[in-house]
């Protein structure tokens, strides 16, 4: 039964399903070009999307994961510049479930 409600729940996302991060009818995905990694108390991650720039709340030590499904580093080590692709949830703001490196 559960491998019928992921693949449903794969099949009804809009998006490419992240490569580790539970997918929920809650996620979302959005991607872009890193512009900071702001660190201190609320550490966020803005990234410039085609809507404008999206602020989103994350974890600095969250891992950065690559088209091998392997760790690139952690959230605090992305530079601008940097195309991610961003899975998160709408909680209190958006919560970073998981970031992907673009090509």
């Amino acid at each position: 039964m559960a491998p019928l409600l992921t693949l449903l729940l794969l099949s009804s996302a809009q998006f490419p399903p992240p490569q580790r991060a539970a997918v929920s009818e809650a996620m979302k995905c959005d991607w872009g070009t890193v512009v900071s990694v702001r660190t201190g108390e609320h550490p966020t991650l803005v990234v410039q999307s085609s809507a404008g720039p999206v602020t989103y709340q994350v974890s600095l030590d969250a891992p950065v994961l690559g088209f091998d499904h392997q760790q690139h580093g952690t959230v605090a080590t992305l530079k601008p510049g940097t195309r991610v692709r961003v899975y998160f949830i709408i909680d209190d703001g958006a919560r970073v479930a998981e970031v992907d490196l673009q090509e």
